[in-house]
């Protein structure tokens, strides 16, 4: 999922639906190394199929905005939280590390600039500068971790890179808000009157630290997740750009 993606489950070149339902005795088989039980694998369908819904209609579509954008992006965030609560039980502990990664990824984009919002609300600055912090942080994890690093990938050098994009952009436009540690705020979803629509996420993070400190360490860790997997995949090209786009604001902020 990046702008350079071609196809989605719904474009005029492929039609992506989940297959029949496997039989009971299969639905009750338990994952495995090589093979996963039947209410995992459809969890993960389910979640591209969120990602991609938004995806196309936000990035793809040319659709103009509809008059609350809020309210259809906080709407899938909702779902996208939800699928994954649903899916991390049938997860072994290093699959469940690096669809945490996933999902995070997935957040960050859905909350950062698009055609919709070239500016984003106070909350998703601060959400996006959160989450970054944590995906740089996972992943230099997952990385260390034997039994995680085994499923990372070249796409997963190319997150990195695009969450590197959303963190150094969205720092670099709105650094004295992020910085300052102060509570974003939330506006209510209108839901055009549905008391059913969904509210923004509340903003659970409380002071972890001075903001200067915990930025200037995710762009040191993204830094160090390029290095490794620059060499491992044949991307330091992406590397070096990173390393000269955060030049600047790295000597700021130490």
């Amino acid at each position: 999922m990046a702008h350079e993606r071609a196809f989605s489950f719904n474009d005029d070149s492929t039609n992506v639906a989940l297959p029949p339902l496997a039989s009971e005795s299969l639905h009750k088989v338990q994952s495995n190394f090589w093979c996963l039980n039947q209410d995992c694998w459809v969890g993960m369908v389910r979640l591209r199929q969120v990602q991609s819904s938004w995806y196309t209609r936000i990035h793809q579509s040319g659709l103009p905005p509809p008059p609350n954008p809020y309210d259809y992006i906080w709407q899938k965030f909702q779902e996208t939280k939800q699928v994954n609560q649903a899916i991390m039980p049938t997860l072994s502990e290093p699959v469940r590390r690096l669809n945490d990664l996933e999902v995070l990824y997935s957040q960050i984009f859905l909350l950062g600039p698009s055609p919709w919002l070239p500016d984003v609300c106070e909350l998703a600055q601060s959400l996006i500068f959160e989450y970054s912090i944590e995906f740089a942080h996972g992943t230099l994890a997952a990385l260390a971790e034997p039994a995680s690093r085994i499923w990372l990938t070249c796409g997963t050098a190319r997150r990195v890179q695009q969450v590197g994009r959303f963190f150094m952009k969205n720092l670099s436009s709105h650094q004295e808000h992020l910085l300052s540690g102060k509570m974003p705020r939330i506006e209510a979803s209108s839901g055009g009157g549905d008391p059913r629509a969904a509210q923004p996420p509340s903003y659970p993070y409380q002071v972890r630290g001075d903001n200067l400190e915990r930025a200037a360490s995710c762009i040191t860790q993204l830094l160090e997740v390029f290095r490794i997997l620059g060499s491992r995949f044949g991307v330091e090209a992406w590397q070096r750009q990173f390393e000269q786009e955060s030049r600047h604001i790295l000597e700021v902020l130490t």
